[in-house]
């Protein structure tokens, strides 16, 4: 995790999910087609100008999609459409954010996480119906 200790904080290395910094180049997910949920660890806003992308694909109307995102930083994290609008904003939880999205329909969906400074943090996706 980024630290106030350490005057240049060390970024978790997430290259393996970039570049997802549009819905244009967003990470591809698995969530909704083939498992229910999906926890990704050590990933990073870096630097503090990235945004990360998760595309999440609901295949049955009516699911409900939630995102988690678990830091010691400060991050913003939104439920996007297809066309990138937000449909849910996030929400501070204890250690993160969470942002809801109940009764989808059938359609593609994004996970949009961003922060005013470099931040490490960890993201869970999960439909339920």
């Amino acid at each position: 995790m980024c630290t106030s200790k350490n005057p240049t904080p060390t970024c978790a290395n997430d290259s393996a999910i970039e570049p997802n910094d549009t819905i244009q180049t967003a990470y591809a997910t698995p969530v909704a087609a083939m498992t229910k949920h999906l926890l990704y660890d050590g990933l990073a806003i870096c630097p503090a100008t990235d945004r990360d992308f998760f595309t999440v694909n609901i295949t049955m109307g009516g699911q409900n999609l939630e995102a988690i995102a678990t830091t010691q930083s400060t991050v913003s994290l939104s439920l996007l459409n297809a066309g990138g609008s937000p449909i849910a904003v996030g929400s501070p939880t204890n250690g993160g954010v969470r942002a809801y999205a109940p009764s989808l329909p059938i359609g593609t969906y994004f996970a949009s996480v961003s922060a005013a400074d470099k931040a490490n943090y960890s993201l869970a996706l999960t439909v339920t119906p």
